[in-house]
Formats: structure tokens, C-alpha cells, sequence
């Protein structure tokens, strides 16, 4: 095999070719591997070899595939692969329609989600996950233009080494994968599946796509254990392929340039997939941040602002990360394990508080609220406007006509009606979440003005609506209500309980506008209807009043 160019491609169809009658000895091959001496690393005869090796397990793989079988020692272990569901999601899919619902039945899955950023194999998280009962989903950190990446010819990366243990390469690689292997659909507009023709391709993806596959088979160990195979194959895993920006410009090598907002938005991506497909755990990693060379830190910080958006609606996110040759340098020094541990590693996220308008609930954003806590939620699309390249710092937020133009980041998750985010010294953060000004008058703010709306954040509406009877200030404060019928207590309305006068009005007793100033203190109607910081006074004079003159 030494003797050949790295490619499956010229073997594929010799089916009497010895590489797919070998038994698989995962100690040859480590050895073989380990013969590359270290002062060659960089060398093309090193490279060159390490590509052979790992075609050599790719050809094998295929061989197994077509035997639907393998040997461990001189046990024989049936394959029994079930038919795959590819999935292409592209910029015209939209995954669910827009719904009106009210707060109260918002399902929120979890009360809070926990991040562990773990160096270990990303498939091993998956079969220790599956075996606690999960249902986790896998991102594939793929290739935009090339199935699978470099497999084809033994490139190292994690897509390769994925299809490289598994039968995955049949769903993504239709030019050699078996006909009825996978089940091919396509999400359009309508959130409908349609089938795919068997001529289409799926790639390049568009900038936002994906392809989510379920029913993947996977039966070989990990690189440093040879691709030894499994005695016990894991059945029906669930993978998301979702391509990173390869070689962004950076700021100061920390940070990206112009691909922010979009990065932003393919992270996005990838929660809402995984929430449709009703995955509970994620299994992410170093997005971008071996070969593509995207800054890790930044991503780690994006992966933040996402986490505490759909907080809600996973388990467990787990970050599988292990440093190889494209770590070490200048975009990331450190390597891509320890940023993600110190940004991400034992974070615990609860659920979110703001349910305003403009505010994202998981994959929906808030579209309109009304007074009784009725929610209009969005679609959920791949991709619906641009994202705006300044994200939440765009200076045009108040221009319509730039929005109708460009999407924008949601308000802060973490934002309170009476305190400020605590997060806004991170450069990240205030950049993929919106952050108004708190109005001063808080709850007792009249001002009905839709820019005033847009532009500082006010408290709930009370959640007893028009039931409420509470005049104290802090209540006043902390919470918007509807209007007092002018009526009061006397309103036949009310008496009768009549609902939707009753929600769209209050009927208590209002605060006298002039209180301890007030000159009608002493005309019964006016004291009984209002509310007076002092005691009713009495009716007599102090002389004439004999527990006045009593207590002189």
C-alpha cells in the first residue's frame, strides 16, 4: 500500500482486492503508524504515509460494510445496520411555522443545562451517553464543498476519522455510497420532507445548511487504538455536518472580523436542528479551530451566548476536544481544549427570565406580546434575512428599513426589569444579545410611544391582570398593569364579571393624585374611592372630639 497514491477511488470497484479480505489488525496498524519517525513530522514522505494508512482503513471499512461483518480474535460479529434519513437543510427550509401561545404553556424542557468540555473521543461521549439513556446528537465539523471532507484520500480531520469508523460516508457521499442505504429528503418552506432525486448532490451546503443523518452504524475504535473494531457496534447515532469558516480574517489573531455575525448564526443552527430532531444532549466541539483556524477563545464564546439562549432546552452539552497538529500555533497557543474549558467547563445555565418582546425563546423569537401574556413566536428558517455584520451594536436598530433588511441578535436573556445584565463587560455577549436602557419610571411608565417601546426595557405585566387590587409603590414599580376603569368598584362590568372588560381593566380603588396635599380629605365619597397615604381623619373638631381631648 506504501507504493500507491492515497485515494480509495482507483480500488473501490476491484472487489477482489486483498484490502477488503484482510482480517483487520488494529496492532499492525499502530505499529506501522508509529514507524514514522518524529524528526519526519512535517516532511511530504511522512504525510504522505499517514494518508496511506488511514485509506487503508477506509478501504477496509467499505469491505466490512459490503461483508455486513467482521472478526474479533476468532469471534465473528454481525452487522446489522439499519436504513439511514439524511436530511439537507439549505437557506429555503424552514424547520416550524410561527404559533400564539401564552406564557404559562411555554414547555420548557429543563430547568437548567450544564456544560462539560471533556478531552475524549467524540464518539465514545456519544456510546456513554446513549448507555445513561440519552438521546444525544453529534456535530460533524465538516467539509462545505467535499463529502466527507478529505476521507477519500486518508486526511486526518474529525469528519474523516468519522466516517472512517463507521458506515456514515453512505449518507453523505452519494457518488459511491449504496443506493438504498440512506433515505434522501430535503426540508423546504413548508417544514415538509420531500425526497431528493437520485442525480442531486447535496454539497456545496449553503452558508447556513446542514445535513443531520440518523441511523448511523459505527463499528471501529479510535485512531490510538488502531480502529480496532467493536465487539459491541453502536446503532442508530445521530450526526448534524455543519461547516465552519475556513481561514476568517482575525482581529489580533483573537478574534473574528467579519465572520462574527455568521458564526453567530451557524452555531444557531445547530441548536435548532438538534432541538427539532428533539435531541436532549449536544456533543459539540472546537468549531473551526484546527485546520479552518478559527480563533478558539472567540468560539468558545459564541458557544456561550448560544448556550444561555436555548439553556432550556438541553440536558447536557458536552464539548469533545482533542488537540492534534493544527493546534499549538499562532491563532490558538494554547490549543482548543483548555480556552473551551476555561470559557465553557463546568458552566451551568438556568433557564431564562426575560420574556419581552424581541426576546428569544430557544429557536423562536418573540414577535409580540400582548397584555395577558399571550406570546406570538416566530418561524423557525436556516436562514430568513442576512445577519447584520454589527451585530447588537448596529447603530440602525431603530431603522425600519435596515431591519427589514437584516437580522438582528435578540435582548439579553439575563436582563431584569428592575437590574441590568452582568455580563456587559464581555465584548462577546453585548454583541450577540441586545441590551436596552431600563425606563426610570419602570412600572408607572405612561408613555405609549412605540420608540420609547424599542428603546428602554419595562417591567412584566402583573400576572393577575385586571384582578389586581395592589396600590402599594414597590408592586406599582415592579410591574406594568392595564388601566383603572374610570368606574371603579361601581362598574356594573366588573360586578357582572364580565372577562374580557375584566381583562382589559383594573378595578381598585386609585391613589389619590394629591395624597398628603389633598383638600377633599374630608368629602366622604372622595376619601372612600381613593387611596390616601394618612388615616381616615376625624369628623369632629379636636375640642369637640372627647378621645382627642382624652389623650392631650
Amino acid at each position: 500500500m506504501l507504493k500507491i497514491e492515497p485515494n480509495i477511488m482507483p480500488l473501490l470497484n476491484d472487489l477482489q482486492h486483498p484490502i477488503f479480505h484482510y482480517q483487520w489488525n488494529a496492532c499492525n496498524w499502530i505499529e506501522q503508524f508509529r514507524k514514522l519517525e518524529l524528526p519526519e513530522q512535517h516532511s511530504k514522505t511522512y504525510d504522505l504515509h499517514q494518508h496511506l494508512l488511514r485509506a487503508t482503513v477506509m478501504l477496509n471499512t467499505i469491505g466490512v460494510l459490503r461483508k455486513r461483518r467482521y472478526m474479533i480474535n476468532d469471534e465473528e460479529v454481525s452487522l446489522k445496520p439499519v436504513r439511514m434519513q439524511t436530511i439537507v437543510y439549505d437557506h429555503a427550509s424552514k424547520l416550524s411555522p410561527g404559533v400564539k401561545t401564552s406564557a404559562s404553556n411555554l414547555k420548557i424542557p429543563y430547568a437548567s443545562t450544564s456544560v462539560k468540555v471533556v478531552n475524549e473521543d467524540c464518539l465514545i461521549i456519544y456510546q456513554k451517553l446513549v448507555s445513561e439513556g440519552r438521546g444525544p446528537l453529534l456535530i460533524n465539523m465538516a467539509n462545505q464543498t467535499n463529502p466527507g471532507g478529505g476521507y477519500r484520500k486518508g486526511d486526518g480531520a474529525q469528519e474523516e476519522n468519522l466516517l472512517r469508523r463507521s458506515n456514515y460516508y453512505q449518507s453523505l457521499d452519494i457518488e459511491i455510497s449504496d443506493n438504498d442505504a440512506s433515505e434522501r429528503l430535503h426540508c423546504d418552506d413548508k417544514c415538509k420532507l420531500e425526497q431528493i432525486s437520485k442525480g442531486d448532490s447535496f454539497y456545496p451546503m449553503d452558508e447556513f445548511g446542514a445535513i443531520y443523518t440518523t441511523g448511523i452504524t459505527v463499528f471501529r475504535q479510535t485512531e490510538v487504538n488502531g480502529y480496532a473494531f467493536m465487539r459491541n457496534p453502536l446503532y442508530n447515532a445521530s450526526a448534524l455536518a455543519m461547516a465552519a469558516h475556513r481561514e476568517p480574517k482575525l482581529k489580533n489573531n483573537k478574534t473574528l472580523a467579519n465572520k462574527f455575525a455568521v458564526t453567530t448564526q451557524k452555531i444557531e443552527n445547530i441548536f435548532a436542528i438538534a432541538y427539532h430532531h428533539k435531541h436532549d444532549c449536544l456533543i459539540l466541539s472546537a468549531f473551526g479551530c484546527g485546520a479552518f483556524k478559527n480563533p478558539s477563545d472567540h468560539i468558545a464564546s459564541i458557544f456561550k451566548s448560544a448556550i444561555y439562549q436555548y439553556a432550556e432546552f438541553f440536558n447536557t452539552i458536552y464539548f469533545a476536544i482533542v488537540d492534534d497538529h493544527n493546534t499549538g500555533n499562532k491563532i490558538n497557543p494554547q490549543g482548543n481544549l483548555l480556552p473551551f474549558q476555561e470559557i465553557l467547563d463546568g458552566l451551568i445555565v438556568p433557564s431564562p427570565i426575560n420574556l419581552c418582546i424581541d426576546a428569544a425563546i430557544g429557536s423562536n423569537r418573540i414577535i409580540d406580546k400582548s397584555n395577558d401574556e399571550q406570546l406570538i413566536l416566530s418561524d423557525v428558517c436556516i436562514f430568513g434575512l442576512p445577519p447584520c455584520h454589527h451585530g447588537a451594536k448596529c447603530r440602525d436598530l431603530r431603522n425600519s428599513k435596515h431591519k427589514s433588511q437584516f437580522s438582528h441578535p435578540p435582548i439579553c436573556p439575563l436582563s431584569k426589569a428592575t437590574s441590568s445584565c452582568e455580563q456587559l463587560n464581555d465584548e462577546t455577549h453585548t454583541f450577540t444579545f441586545i441590551h436596552n436602557t431600563k425606563c426610570k419610571f419602570a412600572g408607572e411608565c405612561n408613555d405609549t410611544d412605540p420608540i420609547h417601546f424599542l428603546e428602554f426595557d419595562r417591567p412584566e405585566f402583573c400576572e393577575y391582570g385586571g384582578d389586581c387590587t395592589n396600590m402599594s409603590k414597590k408592586h406599582l414599580i415592579a410591574y406594568r398593569h392595564v388601566s383603572n376603569c374610570p368606574k371603579g368598584l361601581k362598574c356594573l362590568n366588573y360586578r357582572k364579571r364580565d372577562h374580557d372588560h375584566i381583562k382589559s381593566f383594573r378595578h381598585c380603588r386609585p391613589v389619590c393624585p394629591y395624597d398628603n396635599s389633598c383638600i377633599n380629605f374630608h368629602d366622604k365619597e372622595h376619601f372612600t374611592n381613593t387611596i390616601h397615604s394618612f388615616q381616615p381623619p376625624c369628623p369632629l373638631t379636636p375640642y369637640n372630639c372627647s378621645k382627642y381631648i382624652e389623650f392631650i
